[in-house]
């Protein structure tokens, strides 16, 4: 539960409180409705905004509820609190459009797949270092943003896998398919996007820079496809608690059954047969793949950890990308919710 010190530091205009036992999100719901309004959530930010970056630190994730955000605009406003990371989603893992400025739809991934826990970019040389979501319209059914405790999680995993991510290391290798590509390929489950779409840009030049700015190798292939690779620790320091994480996206770009559920996993191994360039793969950095067992002991620690909640019109969530990893949950129905990335 969130304590009386989480109170006094965060003003007597909100209530603070979590869902249950666990200690995440955090829950920050307005006094009284005289402190509802956008304007006053606002000079709430501002005036506690260090209590505020410290309740993020220390629970991983503060959930805004009950205050009027009505729309994208007034989040864009909300997620201004904070500097946002001016990099962009160039080269990302999964395609998303801009909605306004620097607020992204969440994901294109269709609604019926399940997103597993993960940290945003872990995968990239630079990264932001909190996120924050907007929940526009809530499905019908499911689609809660899962999230997890990347420490609790991190301290149930073997010594020595952790020590071999510090060590060796993560290779993370990506192809982007031609954008005139027509085949299996385009299966929006198998996640595998054309360059256009992945780096917001249809001039082969400007996604060479953009690989270069982001630290990635690259090579174009005969087929119109472009590979890129890079080698990153697979742990890394918060720079505020000074605590170790996990800090990989190892678990989410290895194609797998677990994963990926089985009638997609079939599917994927009847289109990538032996030679194909695949959309992700991700191994030691030495090339080593990992093994099954350490697999497996990701994904049980991640579900033990995981966490989530029914999205409300309004409700505005900030995410330390460090110390909190998150996901999605299958839907049914239209969801709008939305992304503005924080350096």
């Amino acid at each position: 539960m969130a304590t009386e010190g989480d109170t006094a530091d965060l003003g007597n205009h909100v209530e603070v409180r979590t869902f249950s036992e666990s200690s995440l999100p955090l829950v920050v719901r307005p006094a009284s409705d005289e402190y509802r309004s956008l304007d006053a959530l606002l000079d709430w930010g501002r005036d506690h905004f260090d209590a505020l970056d410290r309740a993020l630190v220390a629970h991983g994730a503060v959930l805004l509820r009950g205050f009027e955000v009505p729309d994208t605009a007034a989040f864009e406003r909300v997620s201004d609190l904070f500097p946002p990371y001016e990099l962009g989603y160039q080269g990302g893992a999964t395609a998303r459009a801009k909605i306004a400025g620097r607020v992204y739809e969440a994901t294109h991934v269709p609604p019926e797949v399940w997103i597993m826990l993960h940290q945003e970019m872990a995968y990239m040389r630079t990264f932001p270092s909190k996120l924050a979501f907007y929940c526009h319209v809530s499905p019908v059914e499911g689609g809660e943003t899962t999230i997890g405790d990347m420490r609790t999680f991190t301290a149930a995993l073997p010594t020595r896998l952790l020590d071999d991510l510090a060590h060796r290391g993560v290779r993370y290798q990506r192809n982007f398919i031609s954008p005139d590509t027509i085949d299996g390929r385009t299966n929006p489950v198998f996640n595998h996007m054309n360059w256009v779409e992945a780096f917001y840009t249809d001039d082969p030049r400007q996604v060479e820079a953009d690989c270069a700015e982001r630290g990635l190798e690259y090579e174009w292939q005969p087929d119109g496809s472009i590979t890129t690779w890079n080698v990153l620790p697979g742990v890394a320091v918060h720079p505020i608690a000074g605590d170790t994480v996990y800090f990989s996206q190892l678990h989410t770009q290895r194609p797998h059954p677990r994963r990926m559920g089985n009638d997609a996993w079939s599917a994927y191994s009847q289109v990538y047969r032996e030679g194909a360039h695949h959309p992700y793969n991700a191994c030691f950095g030495d090339g080593t793949p990992l093994a099954e067992k350490d697999m497996m002991a990701i994904y049980v620690a991640l579900d033990d950890v995981t966490v989530s909640f029914r999205w409300q019109h309004g409700d505005v969530m900030f995410v330390d990308n460090l110390h909190t990893g998150h996901g999605r949950n299958p839907y049914v129905g239209h969801r709008d919710v939305q992304v503005a990335l924080i350096a």
